[in-house]
């Protein structure tokens, strides 16, 4: 199962929007659907909005 389908899947099994995802994630609604189908691979480095960044 590719990392889209698996944030489909748990999006859609905690009754999340793309939107409520994009917020908690400090993206946009359509970056998230971009993941999820593939287009746009998750940049896994990239911390969301608010949190902490590593320095190292």
């Amino acid at each position: 199962m590719s990392l889209g389908s698996s944030l489909y899947h748990a999006r859609k099994k905690s009754g999340l929007s793309q939107e409520n995802v994009a917020e908690k994630l400090g993206v946009s609604r359509q970056t998230i659907s971009k993941w999820e189908i593939g287009v746009r691979p998750c940049r896994i480095s990239a911390s969301p909005r608010g949190w902490p960044r590593s320095t190292t």
